[in-house]
C-alpha cells in the first residue's frame, strides 16, 4: 500500500496540467518568432549618384574596381591548375584555391555594357547582385540568395549590411575616378584605340 502511495505521488509530480502546456506552447510559438526575426524587409535600392564628367566605360571600371580589390588572376596554364588543385587537396583547409573568392568576400561575375554582377559569400551563404547603371545614377538590386531566407520581399538581416558595404565601395571607386580625372585632366576611356 505505502508503494502505491510513493508511485500515485511521483506520477502526479511528472502530470502536465493545462497552464504547464499553455507555457510550453508559448515559449515554442516565442522560440519561432525569435528566430523569424532574423528577416527584414528588402528597400528598393537607392541611387547611387556618378560624379558628372563620367564616362559609361568609366562608370563601368569603377563599378568592377569597387567588386575587386585585386587584380583577377590570368588564367591558369594547365600545369598551374594542376598544382593549384593538388595543393587545394593536400592542404585542405590552409591552402585556399586562386580560383576560388575568399570567405566574406565581394567577388566580380560578369558585366555588360550597363550592369555587372557580383556575389558575395561568407561561409555557407551566397549573395547575388545586380549593379546597374548609366552615367547619372547606379543601383545595387538582389539578384538571388543561398541559405539567406531570400523572397521577393524578404532576406536574412545580415544581407542590408553587406549590401551598403558594397555602396560604400561603389561611392569610393567614383571618388577615386573623379579625382584621377581632375588631377590628369581625362581618364583613358576603355572604348578608344579600338578603331
Amino acid at each position: 500500500m505505502g508503494s502505491d502511495h510513493a508511485l500515485l505521488a511521483l506520477r502526479s509530480s511528472f502530470r502536465w496540467d493545462s497552464s504547464r502546456i499553455w507555457r510550453a506552447a508559448l515559449l515554442i510559438v516565442l522560440a519561432g518568432l525569435a528566430f523569424a526575426c532574423k528577416t527584414v524587409a528588402i528597400q528598393p535600392p537607392s541611387a547611387i549618384a556618378v560624379p558628372q564628367g563620367l564616362t559609361q566605360s568609366q562608370v563601368r571600371i569603377a563599378k568592377i574596381a569597387a567588386v575587386i580589390d585585386q587584380p583577377v588572376p590570368e588564367n591558369l596554364t594547365k600545369s598551374e591548375e594542376m598544382a593549384d588543385r593538388a595543393l587545394g587537396v593536400a592542404l585542405w583547409p590552409f591552402y585556399r584555391r586562386v580560383s576560388t573568392p575568399r570567405d566574406g568576400e565581394w567577388f566580380f561575375e560578369s558585366s555588360s555594357d550597363d550592369s555587372v554582377t557580383a556575389s558575395f559569400q561568407r561561409q555557407t551563404y551566397l549573395l547575388r547582385v545586380l549593379i546597374a547603371f548609366d552615367t547619372s545614377a547606379a543601383r545595387v538590386s538582389i539578384v538571388d540568395a543561398d541559405n539567406l531566407r531570400y523572397t521577393k520581399s524578404r532576406v536574412h538581416k545580415a544581407v542590408p549590411r553587406w549590401i551598403s558595404d558594397l555602396e560604400i565601395r561603389i561611392r569610393r571607386s567614383f571618388s577615386q575616378m573623379q579625382a584621377a580625372l581632375d588631377t590628369q585632366g581625362a581618364l583613358p576611356d576603355s572604348n578608344q584605340g579600338d578603331d
